[in-house]
């Protein structure tokens, strides 16, 4: 179950990028690990954030997904949220306690980055 395929994707990963709510919440319940990362460190919530897939990202933080899990570069879920620039998933992730102040690597903030992306509308929720 929490094994991968070749290109390193575990079934929940690939359930997860595919926006399969139901094979998700069975993997879940028989025992998949809800942060177990890709090599790059991306988990299902960076997967799902990165999709746009809100419901997804919603189910995966119920069933315990790490919000502030980091990237081999630093990203977080919300880094990920304000380069999308969705508006919902943001709110949703900073309801479960994702940390404005993170930064990846390179030093960059989630307002960092919807800034560089002109997400204006992430502005007032994304100040420190």
């Amino acid at each position: 179950m929490n094994q991968k395929a070749r290109n390193h994707a575990s079934p929940l990963l690939l359930a997860t990028q595919n926006d399969h709510r139901d094979v998700v919440a069975l993997l879940l319940t028989q025992g998949a690990l809800v942060n177990q990362s890709a090599p790059d460190g991306a988990t299902p919530l960076h997967i799902a954030v990165a999709a746009g897939h809100r419901d997804m990202v919603a189910l995966l933080l119920k069933k315990g997904a790490d919000v502030n899990a980091q990237t081999a570069d630093g990203k977080t879920p919300l880094h990920v949220g304000a380069y999308q620039g969705n508006l919902e998933i943001v709110k949703l992730l900073l309801k479960q306690g994702g940390k404005k102040r993170a930064k990846t690597l390179s030093g960059e903030r989630p307002i960092d980055i919807a800034r560089e992306q002109s997400h204006r509308v992430l502005f007032p929720l994304l100040k420190p």
